[in-house]
């Protein structure tokens, strides 16, 4: 009888859109998370703290640059999301199609126009090698064109689909990795670019379910999608400089060997975020959904912070007991002077985490108001670290200023929000 019941509540429990959506993207997102930070293992010993720091800037900037890609995946997310619900695939189909076609004509447009740029982020930067800066604006131009599919997936809530060929191109990237770094920052660069390049090709192998379905027109205007996409894209911005701008702001201001070591310290800190990030992932369609249709999602968001809570103080807590072990695991020795900074950057990434949880719930709920915090607050740091920037420390400490005010006021707002709504 009791084994009855166990069963019935474990099946109610794995049923749930959260639960299970969470599950699948979980095992995946570890699975890719290994084999991404297997590959900056890699790089990182291949090319050592001064060439690594290079790369990670690099990497940075193309996370930047592919702001307006996650953008377009969360408005085809959204906008799929509801027609999912409406079971009008014709339409879904027709965005994909449309959205394609059009984000490849701008793909095209704008590495042609941007081409001056190249020079500066070359001295800023102090990357020594011109074609680095170009393989990594034409690598995030292709990253630009997946993100139709994976909102597609995402708003289908496809998660197992989604997972499958995002590690197939992880192993990919990691082959690339390792040949490219065996030589220089520059043939990295490329791999990385060449290798998104064949996971895009492949990625639509899990579209086929579509391919049945008559195009419907969507009816969907520019002032439609531009009146979720802006606010959305400010959103994202912001979200994206808080934990990608202090990298090239480290390379610019300290050197090479810092920016090395703060490099290494962003990538076991987004450990954290990467492991939290499958909630946000799959809380976002399933809150647009029933948004849509006018249910209540807040009780799965509070269950989502406080499951990311209980990740992040876990992991924050083991880089303060471990912090030379975890770091020599995976970066070697090389990397030791940046151990006593470990834990510090783990309180800045959590407090980051729970606020990416916050603000990817408020898109999903139509709100449009919600870029004002994370723009506002990504300029503090932005500006904060250009006026003080004496020691990786007090970076450190500047962060976790923002962070945490950033995810108190997000939550004041949140419930506010759902009060409204």
């Amino acid at each position: 009888m009791i084994m009855k019941r166990l069963i019935e509540k474990l099946s109610l429990v794995t049923s749930h859109p959260l639960a299970r959506g969470s599950a699948v993207v979980l095992i995946g997102s570890m699975a890719a998370n290994v084999g991404a930070y297997f590959y900056h293992v890699v790089v990182g010993r291949l090319l050592g703290p001064e060439q690594y720091g290079e790369l990670a800037s690099l990497y940075s900037l193309s996370y930047l640059l592919n702001v307006p890609s996650l953008v377009i995946q969360t408005v085809i997310a959204k906008y799929v999301s509801a027609y999912k619900a409406k079971k009008e695939n014709g339409k879904a189909k027709e965005l994909v199609i449309t959205a394609t076609q059009s984000m490849g004509y701008w793909m095209i447009a704008i590495l042609i126009l941007t081409v001056p740029l190249y020079r500066f982020f070359v001295q800023y930067l102090h990357v020594t090698n011109y074609w680095s800066v170009v393989y990594v604006f034409i690598g995030s131009g292709i990253v630009f064109l997946g993100t139709v599919i994976t909102g597609t997936l995402q708003g289908y809530q496809q998660f197992t689909e989604l997972m499958v060929f995002s590690n197939i191109g992880v192993v990919l990237r990691l082959i690339g990795g390792f040949i490219g770094a065996s030589y220089s920052v520059a043939a990295t660069a490329f791999a990385n670019a060449l290798t998104a390049f064949i996971a895009y090709v492949l990625s639509f192998i899990p579209l086929r379910f579509l391919r049945a379905s008559t195009r419907q027109k969507t009816g969907l205007t520019k002032r439609d999608i531009g009146t979720f996409a802006v606010p959305s894209l400010l959103c994202i911005l912001g979200i994206t400089s808080l934990y990608n701008t202090d990298i090239m702001l480290v390379k610019h201001y300290f050197s090479s060997y810092e920016a090395g070591m703060y490099a290494a310290l962003s990538m076991m800190g987004k450990v954290i975020f990467f492991a939290s990030s499958s909630f946000s992932y799959v809380l976002f369609p399933v809150v647009a959904e029933r948004s849509h249709v006018g249910g209540r999602s807040d009780r799965l968001v509070y269950i989502s912070l406080a499951a990311v809570a209980c990740i992040s103080l876990g992991i924050t807590v083991g880089y303060y007991i471990f912090p030379s072990v975890a770091l020599g695991l995976l970066f070697g020795s090389s990397y030791a002077g940046a151990s006593g900074y470990l834990g510090l950057f783990g309180i800045f990434i959590s407090f980051f985490s729970l606020s990416n949880i916050l603000s990817t719930t408020l898109l999903g709920m139509g709100n449009k108001s919600v870029w004002m915090f994370t723009v506002s607050f990504s300029l503090l740091q932005i500006l904060g670290i250009m006026a003080v920037h004496d020691s990786l420390r007090s970076v450190l400490y500047l962060n976790i200023g923002v962070s945490t005010a950033l995810f108190m006021m997000l939550l004041v707002y949140y419930r506010h929000a759902v009060k409204k709504h």
